[in-house]
């Protein structure tokens, strides 16, 4: 019943107003001011409606109207959205009366009322509201026709706050996802904290989890945490919900404090905050265009960096969580707070109050409107004298005139540009000051104004004061009357000449880029989604298409499959979205069918924005793509040759070593290398002085490279390998002719001569023993034949001993002969000649054994008792000389007394003899050559006799038989010395 007798009482108020309003109307003509709300959203967007009401609570009440237009930037921020609002806008303020002010809401608009300020907006004053981009909004101050309020978040006051509303907890936890302006806020929060007491700061990120997970991690939330909403509109899988969507989400799962930094949500879940309420925004934003339409100058009015943020809370989440309202800071506003009866009471007490004030107010009203009027004839006479000071202070150039270019107004910058006086400027036409050959484009120019063309901007030559031809932009807007006709241009200009020379300069550049272009043999162009938008001149010459047939065209027309026109896009736009760019090589199809292989490099045109489209190079390279064929032939080639020249080098037992014209080592072979004790990597390049120690080969080397002689030889010693004895290296060097005649180098054949040089000391020493070894029994021969003959006196007896001698030293000169024709089979790489016959090997070796036992009584001798006959297909007589030379040299090399073993063991196909002393053994260098022609354990004075042939032939007389000798021996302990012979029936008799 109380609530239907309100609405009567504001009914009847209503028709008493309504009553009124005619008389009021008839009795005052106040003169309207308009104000233009240029919003960045659309009206759905949460917080539009909060600005409208804060500048409608300012605007209203001073009968100010308010228009409003959206630019719906957050939906569609696309250039093509913006442009088409501009053009809108246009259109409405050239067919709509001038606004007295503009505000703007949010960053998107200040930004577009900034860009065109000059075409939109000249001389009118812009103030914004909700903008967070400071630096922007501070710069405004130097703008004599911006100001307004910056929006900004109470992070530090909201976590204070929440510290002390909540003191047992220990944790705030920020909810933000990887927005741009959440990530911002992140950052602000992490820096910051409660100003009292240890409280730790964490946040979940919606970068790392989607809403399903949110969800479970809110749930796990302790007790002693609270929760400070940032933003919470996309998640990991690039999901994204409203903001309500998502307020909804976090309320079902969260059980802990939610505050937020802005108005909206509060009351559908959030506890509360320190928020930006953007009522409070446009309430100061409209305060502020009051201010300048009751002609306080813009510069007066500076930008307002402090956010006008308000406290707010939801009394419902207040009683949830225990939070009495005293706790809360002074003048916070609660939302949802329910009103005792005595408070409707008393509303209503001063609706009737107000009521009759009202009627009061009404007499009052139209005793005083004739007043007003005046006053506001006196208001608009000052604002109109504020716009004229306004534009005097203007640094742009600022004029009206007549169609036929009349001037009738000039502002003192003009006059000032120009050297004439105000009064002089007016009345004269324009045209006069405008240089010669441009009086008819500027003349043109006014009549193609109009309704359809109301504001134009475009450039033109003057006659400035100082006689100088000047360049000058002006932007002109037709002033047209109810009719829509165009009754006088007004006209801001400034002065480009810096621009104009600019131009040329960048044009002269872009003609010099051209003929650069042009001279470089390589195809250049732009695509957009691979479509072809320009191509140069030299990609249509290589391609042998015009222009027009491919600029509209998809790229794919050059490919010889899909399969490749798929690749190369794959490649190329996945490395330039990582790199920035990309080159690499495919193959097109020229318009007469011809494949060509083509080097594209492709970069894209804004890399922040690859819609806008990307730049490509395309290079023709068959041409190299071909030689770089042949010349890997010519390297195949190469390197086979190469390959065939190191196998020739390493199967070349000799060394070799190559020097170029400067004496450096340029080749070496494996074994060159193995002499030098040197590999090629370390001496490549080197000069010879360095790398060889021998001053005979260098000099060799230098002789033959200067020209002196074409082939010398040399022979120069080298240390040993491994402390080994010197080695003899001869080497002959020889100058190397090239294909064109001239000398390019020097080569040297490295041969080691060390065993020949050993093996020609050994014949000399072989001959010198051997001549001593004949002399001797020789000399007995003939001294004791020239008794014989000469002296006749002898008896028998003594002339038989004398025979005797002669005949032993005649089988001592036969066994040498013997041995030195045995080793001259050897030489010449025959085996010694034998003739096998059945031999009954015990019994030789029995009869040796007798022998050296009577011959040498001084020595033990012990041998294997042989019960049955071992027969052997061997030589005896030669076997037998085996059996001699082995004994006879244990008992050379061994002391009286020692003794002589001789053992016989019956193998499975062989039969294997040894002969064992207790001499004075050999070392193991001694061992490795006692088998060699001519080599002597003891070479002195003081030796045993022989020639140092007995075990070169005894090895040659085992190895005819087919068998194995080899020696076992220890200095100063004895040696044995074992030989095999094949059993009679074995593989190797048959």
């Amino acid at each position: 019943m109380l609530q239907k007798k309100s609405y009567l009482f504001v009914a009847s108020l209503a028709l008493i107003f309504l009553g009124i309003l005619p008389l009021t109307t008839w009795a005052v003509e106040k003169p309207v001011q308009r104000v233009l709300f240029i919003s960045s959203y659309h009206p759905q967007f949460p917080t539009f409606f909060q600005q409208i009401e804060g500048i409608k609570s300012v605007l209203e009440p001073l009968d100010i109207l308010l228009d409003i237009e959206f630019m719906d930037a957050k939906r569609f921020a696309h250039e093509q959205n913006l442009d088409n609002f501009y053009h809108s806008l246009i259109y409405k303020l050239a067919h709509t009366k001038p606004y007295d002010a503009v505000i703007t809401g949010d960053d998107a608009a200040l930004q577009f009322a900034i860009k065109h300020q000059q075409t939109l907006f000249a001389l009118q004053p812009i103030v914004f509201t909700g903008v967070n981009n400071q630096d922007l909004a501070r710069q405004q101050n130097g703008n004599p026709f911006i100001t307004g309020v910056v929006e900004a978040v109470s992070i530090q006051e909201t976590l204070d706050l929440m510290w002390h509303l909540h003191p047992e907890i220990s944790e705030i936890i920020a909810l933000v996802d990887g927005t741009s302006s959440g990530q911002g806020d992140l950052q602000t929060y992490s820096r910051l904290g409660p100003q009292a007491g240890p409280v730790k700061l964490s946040h979940l990120s919606l970068e790392d989890h989607s809403f399903p997970e949110l969800a479970k991690k809110l749930e796990s939330l302790e007790k002693d945490s609270a929760v400070l909403l940032l933003s919470a509109y996309r998640d990991k899988d690039e999901r994204t919900l409203l903001f309500q969507e998502s307020l909804s989400l976090i309320g079902k799962h969260l059980d802990r404090p939610l505050y937020h930094l802005w108005y909206h949500g509060i009351g559908d879940g959030i506890f509360g905050g320190k928020v930006i309420c953007h009522k409070a925004q446009g309430r100061t934003a409209a305060s502020m265009v009051v201010q300048i339409l009751n002609g306080r100058p813009v510069t007066e009015v500076p930008v307002r960096e402090t956010s006008p943020n308000q406290y707010v809370f939801d009394y419902r989440e207040l009683l949830r969580y225990g939070i009495a309202v005293e706790k809360l800071p002074k003048n916070s506003i609660l939302l949802h707070q329910p009103q005792k009866f005595y408070q409707l009471d008393k509303k209503y007490l001063w609706l009737w109050l107000a009521f009759v004030c009202g009627l009061g107010f009404a007499v009052t009203f139209l005793l005083l409107h004739i007043h007003s009027r005046k006053r506001y004839q006196i208001a608009a006479q000052e604002s109109e004298a504020r716009y004229r000071a306004i534009v005097d202070d203007q640094t742009d150039l600022i004029c009206r005139n007549g169609l036929e270019g009349t001037l009738t107004f000039v502002n003192e910058a003009y006059s000032r540009y120009f050297g004439r006086d105000r009064q002089d400027l007016v009345g004269s036409n324009l045209l006069q000051m405008v240089a010669t050959e441009d009086r008819n484009v500027v003349a043109k120019h006014f009549t193609d104004l109009g309704p359809g063309n109301p504001v134009a901007t475009y450039q033109h030559q003057v006659v400035a004061a100082d006689g100088e031809i000047r360049w000058m932009q002006w932007t002109n807007r037709a002033i047209m009357d109810r009719k829509g006709q165009v009754v006088e241009i007004q006209g801001v200009g400034r002065d480009v000449t810096e621009q104009k020379l600019a131009e040329v300069t960048l044009r002269d550049r872009e003609q010099f880029l051209s003929s650069i272009l042009a001279a470089t043999p390589i195809g250049m162009g732009v695509t957009n989604n691979r479509v072809f938008t320009w191509t140069s001149d030299n990609l249509v010459k290589m391609l042998g298409y015009k222009s027009s047939e491919l600029v509209g065209k998809s790229s794919r027309l050059l490919y010889e499959s899909d399969l490749e026109y798929e690749r190369v896009g794959y490649i190329k736009y996945r490395a330039m979205e990582i790199h920035g760019a990309k080159s690499l090589e495919t193959r097109w199809v020229k318009k007469n069918g011809q494949v060509v292989d083509i080097l594209l490099s492709s970069s894209f045109i804004d890399p922040l924005d690859p819609a806008v489209g990307s730049t490509f190079t395309a290079m023709d390279i068959t041409a190299r793509k071909h030689a770089e064929a042949r010349l890997q032939e010519a390297l195949t080639e190469a390197r086979e040759a190469r390959d065939r020249i190191e196998v020739i080098l390493r199967s070349v037992a000799d060394g070799l070593v190559f020097t170029n014209r400067e004496n450096r080592i340029v080749l070496m072979s494996d074994s060159a290398e193995a002499i030098f004790g040197k590999p090629l990597s370390e001496v490549l390049f080197e000069p010879v002085t360095t790398t060889f120690d021998s001053t005979l080969l260098t000099d060799q080397i230098y002789r033959i490279g200067k020209g002196d002689c074409t082939e010398a030889v040399v022979e120069i010693e080298l240390p040993g390998q491994d402390d080994g004895p010197v080695r003899a290296i001869q080497a002959k060097s020889s100058v190397v002719i090239g294909a064109e005649g001239r000398q390019v180098g020097v080569i040297t054949l490295l041969r080691d001569v060390s065993q020949e040089r050993a093996l020609d000391r050994m014949k000399s020493e072989f001959i010198s023993t051997a001549a001593h070894e004949l002399r001797t029994p020789l000399t007995a021969v003939m001294g004791f034949s020239e008794v014989l003959l000469n002296h006749g006196q002898y008896s028998k007896e003594e002339q038989i001993e004398f025979l005797s001698i002669i005949h032993r030293k005649s089988e001592v000169l036969g066994k040498i002969i013997d041995d030195m024709l045995d080793l001259a089979r050897l030489d010449s790489g025959q085996v010694i000649r034998i003739e096998k016959t059945l031999t009954d090997t015990g019994k030789l070796i029995q009869r040796c054994l007798a022998d050296y036992r009577s011959t040498f009584p001084e020595y033990r001798f012990e041998g294997v008792e042989i019960d049955e006959p071992l027969p052997l297909l061997a030589d005896g007589r030669k076997i037998c000389h085996v059996l001699e030379n082995l004994l006879n040299n244990a008992v050379n090399f061994s002391a009286n007394g020692s003794l002589v073993q001789v053992t016989y063991e019956v193998l499975q196909n062989e039969v294997c003899v040894a002969v064992r002393d207790e001499g004075i053994g050999m070392t193991q260098e001694q061992i490795e050559r006692v088998f060699d022609k001519f080599y002597r354990v003891d070479a002195s004075n003081t030796a045993r006799e022989g020639l140092g042939l007995g075990l070169a032939i005894v090895k040659g007389i085992i190895e005819a038989h087919d068998g194995r000798i080899w020696i076992e021996s220890e200095v100063g302990r004895g040696t044995s010395v074992a030989f095999t012979l094949p059993l009679l029936g074995s593989t190797d008799q048959a």
